[in-house]
C-alpha cells in the first residue's frame, strides 16, 4: 500500500516472489535475507522495512569488526555463545548473523 503497487507489480518491480513478498508483509517470514532486503531497499523506505535488527544485518562486516578489534575473535565468539568460525563468516560478510545472536549482542551491550 506504501508504494502504490500491488504485490504482484512491487514483487516484480524488485525482482522477488509474490509469495516471499506476501509472507514479509504479514510478518510470517521471521527472517529476510540480506539480498532480498536489498532488494526490498530499492523500492522501499529504509525506516519502515528494518528494524534495529535487519539496519545491522545491512551493515553486519562493518559493527562487526570494531568488536572483534575490542574484545579479540575467540573471546567475542564465547561471549555471545557462537562458534569462532561463524563469527569469522558474519565477519566477512558470507553469511547474515541470526537475530538470535544480534540479540546477544545486543543483550551484553556490546554495541
Amino acid at each position: 500500500m506504501l508504494t502504490g503497487m500491488s504485490q504482484v507489480e512491487l514483487a516484480k518491480k524488485v525482482g522477488i516472489s509474490r509469495s516471499v513478498l506476501n509472507e514479509v508483509e504479514a510478518g510470517y517470514r521471521n527472517k529476510i535475507l540480506r539480498p532480498t532486503l536489498l532488494k526490498l531497499l530499492t523500492v522501499l523506505d529504509k525506516d519502515i522495512l528494518c528494524d534495529d535488527y535487519y539496519c545491522f544485518v545491512l551493515e553486519q562486516e562493518q559493527k562487526l569488526k570494531p568488536l572483534v578489534e575490542k574484545y579479540g575473535l575467540r573471546n567475542l565468539a564465547r561471549m555471545i555463545g557462537v562458534d569462532v568460525s561463524s563469527l569469522e563468516h558474519w565477519k566477512r560478510g558470507d553469511y547474515q548473523i541470526s537475530r538470535r545472536y544480534y540479540d546477544k549482542i545486543v543483550e551484553l551491550k556490546l554495541l
